[in-house]
């Protein structure tokens, strides 16, 4: 897995509240609604600002997508508006 700076990351959701991180670590997850995401790989993004990038609810999950190339394409879509931005 590959993380982008500090703002992104594509990970794998791998169960309930489970998912791989950039580096394979198997982490827990949680989203203030409180429901589980489908399994498959997201974007995660955090807001400019915070230090810790933990799964929770600073953490925005886009997805899911079926491949990884999938997620790797809209990650480049995603770094090409914040560029520009």
């Amino acid at each position: 897995m590959q993380s982008h700076g500090n703002r992104f990351e594509i990970v794998r959701v791998t169960g309930e509240c489970r998912l791989l991180d950039a580096e394979s670590v198997e982490r827990v997850y949680w989203r203030r609604d409180g429901k589980p995401l489908a399994a498959g790989h997201y974007i995660v993004t955090w807001a400019p600002g915070i230090a810790a990038r933990r799964f929770n609810e600073d953490a925005v999950f886009r997805g899911p997508f079926r491949l990884r190339t999938e997620a790797e394409a809209a990650l480049e879509q995603l770094e090409t508006l914040v560029r520009a931005a």
